[in-house]
């Protein structure tokens, strides 16, 4: 099932996204070939159209699930719910909450990096911050990077992963990577920015290892799910993300990640480092 898309940016935080535009960005990221019957685009224009007039109020509507076309949904893949999680990452405007279980090599990781990096440097942009001058240009991630998406300065990544969780999984099924090669390589291709926040789960408490996967963008837009969005999750073990939009609950979400972390011990940062559950 393909994730709805991040609606774009409201020019204040008062003002109500459009379904209709949401649904526009949402074809967007399906195939080509995908034709959506007028039964599917109604379905989901009326499920968005009660969740952009009142976020919080449950909607009467058993599934999301495009029904027409079910086999064209990049099965096994996961392209078509990473592109919508890298839309809604560019997208960000306040802040991004990234929560996985591992940092695993794969397309789809490498394709959220991206979109992490590229944000994040957007940011030091804004600022008027020199460039590095050991910056290298290929880092940046061509396509959407104008039209209006760029964050502001006060935008806040906070990512956090764990040590040693499933190991043997990523060996197998990625060319001999870990969690922690990973996040090295995502830490040293950023140029001196402020605004990341990149830690590991320390495990303290009872809950010695975290199994969260989720994605919270500017306390609207929520993901959360079983799948990591590494190989093994499309491939593997056929997981699947659900799309949350609604202020309340992303708010929520929001609030008891980071109580859990603090609960266990805070985290263990090894770039940036910020005060979780204030």
């Amino acid at each position: 099932m393909p994730s709805l898309a991040s609606p774009p940016p409201p020019d204040n935080d008062n003002k109500a996204p459009d379904a209709e535009a949401i649904l526009t960005t949402y074809l967007e990221t399906l195939p080509r070939s995908v034709d959506l019957m007028d039964e599917d685009k109604a379905l989901l224009r009326s499920f968005l159209r009660t969740l952009c007039s009142d976020p919080d109020t449950p909607v009467p509507i058993p599934t999301l699930l495009t029904t027409s076309l079910p086999k064209t949904y990049h099965a096994g893949t996961g392209k078509t719910q990473t592109e919508c999680l890298a839309r809604a990452i560019r997208r960000a405007r306040h802040e991004v909450i990234f929560v996985t279980c591992f940092w695993a090599a794969s397309d789809s990781l490498a394709l959220l990096s991206a979109a992490l990096r590229e944000l994040s440097i957007t940011c030091l942009y804004d600022m008027d911050i020199p460039k590095p001058e050991a910056f290298n240009e290929v880092y940046l991630y061509e396509g959407e990077m104008g039209g209006g998406t760029l964050g502001p300065s006060n935008l806040r990544i906070t990512i956090i992963t764990c040590r040693n969780m499933m190991r043997l999984e990523q060996l197998a099924t990625t060319p001999f990577s870990t969690t922690e090669s990973c996040v090295r390589a995502f830490v040293s291709s950023l140029p001196h920015v402020e605004n990341v926040h990149l830690g590991y789960w320390r495990g303290g408490g009872e809950v010695r290892q975290w199994h969260v996967k989720a994605l919270i963008v500017d306390e609207v837009w929520t993901v959360i799910g079983s799948a990591n969005g590494d190989r093994a999750s499309w491939w593997g073990s056929g997981e699947i993300n659900v799309c949350v939009f609604g202020r309340g609950y992303a708010s929520d979400v929001g609030r008891r990640l980071e109580r859990w972390a603090v609960e266990a011990g805070g985290v263990e940062w090894v770039l940036g480092g910020r005060l979780l559950g204030v």
